[in-house]
């Protein structure tokens, strides 16, 4: 700071850019809640140290007040303003980079489930890190925020852009422990234990022993799933795995492969994509089926990479009824496949629905269980098995809603359309507004329009 040429010289205390952001992680998938009882900021924030700390000459009290407020945004402002960007001395531009670093985590943790928060956060973490390239530390730093950021905006729904920053993140930082946390808490989400195992292994490495805890955790859950599957019966043909819990039950196995193969080419015909390998699927006999994968009782089945079923369901289903579950799941399943991870979640619900209650339905119904609950379209972008079951309920007719809608106001390809676009790892946003001409929530409000007319 010494040869800086305005003689920029900060008289905030030491740690002052340096933001500490109350939100705690959460590993929430079908496993159930693990809670890593970290704070965010703990495993991003930069560390400066007093030598790099002083006070700035009297020509420059906004910034310095600015700085001391710890108001980042008017920070970046007054000094962009003065010094240009990117400025031209380099110990002005290391200030500038960690202003802005501070900046995109007052932004993530002001609003962490709005999607435009998180991109513009990121947007500043790019630059930061354009500023701080000769700073190693902050550049950890940045890549460990850029990873929390992406869980962040995967657990909310926006899954193409989360996966992205989280893996953007391991590309540059492969052996970090946090960032390897965070791509094998998704692959665990995603049922991908393959890829899940070796990410949460290196992520033991890490000083941080929230950290090492809740990838012990999720390393065990796979584990104990692993050894409980050994003795399970095994029914196959050429395109499914029938996995069973108990005795086997080859009678009931042949049921669900034979309508799984009536349903495929009905799910083919809608999403566009026949899975390219053999879909498996687990059937518990135990009561404690939903339990043990921390879901709601109102759970029967669900798709995380493998298809699960509770045999009771299985059982105690007439043909039509068991059509719709495993036609339901296997729609989860093709566009997994189709996409190489989860789609929307009020997409993939709606596609669902369609391919398994056709055009069956009641405008009214589904325009009373919507307005019977406060949801949107743009907060349905995660799994619908954290809701209450009238919020599910109402989440589930509003996607099949919305799906409808989109058939028809736009005919019945433009969902094979956006499943097309979403494989090029596009978001959802900027498929809807090229394809239908408006986002989300102009989506969510048009289609409750055309419910009432």
């Amino acid at each position: 700071m010494k040869d800086s040429v305005d003689k920029l010289i900060f008289e905030i205390i030491a740690g002052a850019i340096t933001l500490t952001l109350a939100v705690s992680l959460f590993a929430t998938f079908y496993l159930g809640k693990i809670n890593t009882n970290f704070l965010f900021g703990k495993n991003v924030s930069s560390k400066t140290n007093e030598a790099e700390i002083s006070e700035m000459d009297s020509s420059n009290p906004e910034i310095n007040i600015a700085l001391r407020n710890k108001d980042w945004a008017e920070a970046e402002k007054l000094i962009e303003k003065k010094y240009g960007f990117p400025p031209k001395e380099s110990n002005t531009a290391h200030i500038l980079g960690l202003v802005i670093y501070n900046h995109a985590l007052q932004i993530y943790s002001n609003n962490p489930s709005n999607s435009a928060s998180l991109s513009s956060a990121v947007t500043r973490l790019e630059t930061a890190r354009a500023l701080l390239i000769s700073d190693n530390e902050a550049q950890k730093n940045i890549t460990r925020a850029l990873a929390g950021i992406g869980l962040t905006a995967y657990q909310n729904g926006s899954k193409v852009d989360g996966r992205k920053w989280a893996e953007e993140a391991n590309q540059i930082l492969n052996q970090e422990p946090y960032v390897n946390y965070v791509l094998g808490s998704i692959a665990v989400g995603e049922g991908r234990y393959i890829d899940a195992v070796p990410l949460l292994k290196i992520s033991l490495n890490g000083e941080d022993k929230d950290i090492r805890a809740s990838a012990s955790a999720l390393l065990s859950k796979i584990e104990s799933d692993a050894k409980r599957e050994e003795g399970f019966s095994t029914y196959s043909s050429s395109q499914f795995t029938i996995r069973f819990e108990g005795n086997p039950q080859p009678a009931l196995s042949s049921r669900i492969i034979g309508i799984l193969e009536r349903q495929r080419s009905r799910v083919q015909e809608v999403i566009g994509h026949a899975p390219t390998g053999t879909i498996e699927v687990i059937v518990y006999t135990s009561p404690s089926f939903a339990v043990q994968r921390g879901l709601p009782d109102w759970v029967g089945a669900l798709f995380d990479g493998r298809i699960r079923l509770s045999a009771v369901e299985v059982t105690e289903s007439n043909d039509e009824r068991l059509n719709k579950i495993l036609g339901h799941e296997l729609t989860h399943a093709t566009i997994y496949d189709k996409l190489g991870r989860p789609g929307p979640a009020w997409l993939e619900e709606g596609l669902a629905q369609l391919i398994t209650e056709g055009n069956s339905y009641s405008k009214t119904t589904l325009n009373n269980k919507i307005q019977s609950r406060n949801i949107s379209l743009q907060s349905l972008g995660g799994n619908f098995t954290k809701m209450p079951q009238a919020d599910a309920e109402a989440a589930y007719a509003l996607s099949y809603a919305t799906v409808l809608y989109l058939s028809h106001s736009h005919g019945g390809n433009i969902h094979i359309q956006i499943l097309n676009e979403l494989a090029e790892e596009k978001s959802i946003e900027e498929i809807l507004i090229r394809v239908a001409g408006f986002g989300q929530q102009e989506l969510g409000s048009k289609t409750k329009d055309w419910l009432t007319q």
